[in-house]
């Protein structure tokens, strides 16, 4: 019987390796767990945040309780992208319901697990609002395929010069200088969806902090999509 961690409970240097390994099809053996101290830090309140709310916490309406849970879960997305690179969310929900785990239980426990699960992986606020009413969040639904959906979130440049689309900056644009020169701060965010947003009012640019994740992601995908 393998030894399950409830996801309240951080992992351990060991489980965090194997859920890297997992997260982007890695050998545990080839992780250096110091690139992602700062995916750890946003996966840990990821993780606690289910279990804010003592009477409608997302813990309650979700099917995955432990870190193992979710590492079969992704297990099992991994396996539908090599059917459907661009799989559906009824696609999903049908697969996960000839597993053991999600037999007898209700859609929304599903979809709310679905949630979770992307959430973390991907550092996306995807989330029901009743969940994080304070908070922008983004809804898959039930017609787009993942990849589609997601390609809605980042729709590129909103500006092209006259010359075109390709806009080269030069050496010294660095956060430094667009501070000094511009009065314009950085901050450095955890959801992939903020990143380059600016905020005007405050004269912030949001930059996408977890680096080492979406160099996992642009390596794991490509190659799963040959």
């Amino acid at each position: 019987m393998v030894n399950q961690h409830n996801l309240n409970i951080e992992p351990s240097v060991d489980l965090q390796r194997k859920i890297i390994s997992h997260l982007w099809r890695k050998s545990e053996n080839g992780v250096n767990i110091d690139e992602y101290v700062s995916y750890f830090d946003q996966y840990n309140r990821t993780c606690r945040g289910l279990y804010l709310g003592a009477l409608h916490s997302e813990s309650m309406a979700i099917v995955i309780q432990t870190h193992e849970n979710l590492l079969e879960f992704i297990d099992t997305i991994w396996t539908l992208v090599q059917k459907n690179h661009n799989f559906t969310r009824p696609e999903l929900r049908a697969f996960l319901e000839h597993h053991d785990l999600y037999k007898g239980k209700s859609p929304s426990k599903i979809d709310n697990t679905i949630n979770v699960a992307l959430r973390v992986w991907l550092t996306i606020r995807i989330q029901k609002g009743e969940y994080a009413p304070a908070s922008n969040v983004i809804d898959w639904n039930d017609s787009s395929g993942i990849q589609d959906f997601l390609s809605l979130q980042f729709p590129g440049p909103m500006y092209q010069g006259r010359s075109g689309p390709e806009i080269i900056l030069e050496s010294n644009f660095t956060a430094v200088n667009l501070y000094r020169l511009c009065g314009i701060r950085v901050e450095w965010v955890c959801q992939l969806e903020d990143h380059l947003k600016f905020d005007v009012d405050r004269r912030v640019l949001m930059v996408y902090s977890l680096s080492s994740c979406l160099q996992d992601h642009l390596n794991r995908w490509d190659s799963s999509l040959r």
